[in-house]
């Protein structure tokens, strides 16, 4: 991947580059992403405690992730990955128990 090098709109860079750059920008969208979750839950609890789509949608993310993790991805993200589907379920389980 280092060997292959292209040039686009003037800037030449790398295969490798490119999949690192992207890899990276995902990973901030991720967190970014978990951290505005966590901060809307924070201010709006009932987002979870009435099972809305925020929780769905989040539990969907999260299981469709994983899967991709097991088909595409090393060990790091098929680790944490059932840990945070997991959370999201037990979210909506006590939310509807509430």
């Amino acid at each position: 991947m280092r060997e292959s090098t292209f040039t686009l709109l003037g800037l030449e860079r790398t295969a490798l580059d490119v999949t690192h750059g992207m890899s990276i920008a995902m990973a901030l969208f991720a967190i970014a992403c978990g951290l505005l979750m966590l901060a809307a839950v924070r201010h709006a609890p009932d987002l979870v405690r009435r099972r809305t789509a925020f929780g769905r949608v989040s539990l969907a993310a999260s299981l469709a992730a994983l899967g991709l993790a097991l088909l595409l991805l090393p060990a790091p993200p098929i680790v944490i990955l059932p840990v945070t589907s997991y959370a999201f379920a037990l979210s909506l389980r006590r939310g509807a128990k509430a």
